[in-house]
C-alpha cells in the first residue's frame, strides 16, 4: 500500500489545532483512505490519528474518475505525494491500465566505502496535466525512493528539460553531492547532469 504525507494546518474556530494528512492507496482494491493525524502539540487529541475519509475508485462513475475531480475532492498535493495513486491517473492518461510506467531515462551513481552504495535517478515520460505537461522524477538510495517530485512545462519538451535541471540541482546539493562523494563513470568531477542556468552549487 502506497502512502503520501501532506502537512495541513487546521482551519477551526478553536486555536491550537494542528494536524497533517496521511493518504493510503491500495492498488489492488483501488481504495483511498485519508487519516488525519493530530500534532503532538495540538490542543485536540494530541498525537492521535482520526479517519478523515475513504474513497473507492471503482465506485465512482468513470466519467468522474479523473485527476481533476479526485484532486478537487482530496487536494492536489495529496494526489501527487501518493505514488500509487499518481500512477493510476498516469496510466489512465496513457491508456495503459495494466502496468506502471517505466522510466525513460535513469542514471546510477556510487558512493561510500569501495563504492558499494548506490544512488539512482529515474525520469519518467512527460504526461498531459490539464493545460500543461508534467514530468515526474525519482531519486533512489540503495533501492529505496528518497525523493519523488515533478516539473511542469507548457509542452512535454519544456517539462522534461525543467525536470532534468531540477533533478541535477537536487543531486548536486545533496549531502553526497556537496561532499563530492558521488561517482559516475569512475570520476566525481563531472556527473554529466543538466543544471539550471547560473547554478553555482
Amino acid at each position: 500500500m502506497e502512502a503520501g504525507h501532506h502537512w495541513t494546518y487546521g482551519i477551526s474556530e478553536m486555536a491550537g489545532i494542528k494536524y497533517h494528512h496521511v493518504v493510503e492507496y491500495d492498488e489492488h482494491t483501488k481504495k483511498i483512505t485519508i487519516t488525519r493525524v493530530f500534532d503532538r502539540t495540538s490542543d485536540f487529541r494530541p498525537g492521535q490519528p482520526d479517519l478523515y475519509t475513504e474513497l473507492s475508485l471503482p465506485d465512482i462513475n468513470p466519467s468522474e474518475r479523473t485527476f481533476e475531480r479526485i484532486s478537487a475532492w482530496l487536494g492536489e498535493a495529496l494526489v501527487f505525494d501518493t505514488r500509487g495513486l499518481r500512477d493510476e491517473f498516469d496510466s489512465q492518461e496513457t491508456g495503459d491500465t495494466t502496468m506502471k510506467r517505466d522510466p525513460i531515462a535513469r542514471r546510477n551513481f556510487t558512493f561510500g566505502v569501495d563504492g558499494r552504495r548506490r544512488v539512482e535517478v529515474l525520469v519518467y515520460n512527460p504526461v498531459k496535466d490539464r493545460a500543461d505537461f508534467r514530468c515526474d522524477y525519482e531519486i533512489e538510495e540503495d533501492g529505496v525512493v528518497t525523493r519523488a517530485f515533478h516539473a511542469f512545462g507548457v509542452d512535454s519538451m519544456q517539462a522534461l528539460i525543467l525536470a532534468l535541471r531540477q533533478l541535477g540541482a537536487e543531486i548536486m546539493t545533496s549531502e553526497q553531492g556537496m561532499k563530492q562523494e558521488l561517482y559516475f563513470n569512475d570520476q566525481n568531477s563531472d556527473l554529466g547532469l543538466l543544471l539550471p542556468e547560473g547554478f553555482s552549487g
